[in-house]
């Protein structure tokens, strides 16, 4: 159990550090880094960057565990948004919508089976 909770927040450390990123490169400032929601129980500031440590939420994790998936706004649907428009090399929004609607419908098919699994275990 404990090396599962190790790889999340290794996972989420490497995710969150991807969006510092990618902020740097396009010249967008970044004043916090954190993993959660709620008082901090830390703060240290380096190179301009609020790094807080907060209560860890159900609701963060949440987040992260969907934000993978192809679902409309999160990072896995603008992900592939972006490889579709860049191997097509132009916008299509018959391609953006069927991506759009295909992936919700995959991810909720996923996430409705995960939570089937897990009730008759």
């Amino acid at each position: 159990m404990l090396s599962y909770i190790l790889c999340f927040l290794a996972a989420l450390l490497v995710h969150e550090l991807g969006h510092c990123v990618a902020a740097f490169g396009c010249n967008v400032t970044v004043s916090e880094f954190g993993f959660g929601w709620g008082r901090k129980l830390c703060s240290l500031r380096i190179r301009g960057v609020d790094l807080g440590g907060t209560h860890f939420s159900l609701m963060n994790y949440l987040l992260a565990a969907t934000n993978i998936l192809p679902l409309y706004q999160q990072d896995g649907w603008k992900c592939g948004m972006i490889i579709l428009r860049g191997s097509m090399r132009r916008k299509s929004p018959l391609i953006d919508w069927t991506f759009t609607i295909v992936g919700s419908a995959l991810s909720l098919a996923l996430i409705a089976a995960q939570v089937l699994t897990s009730q008759f275990r």
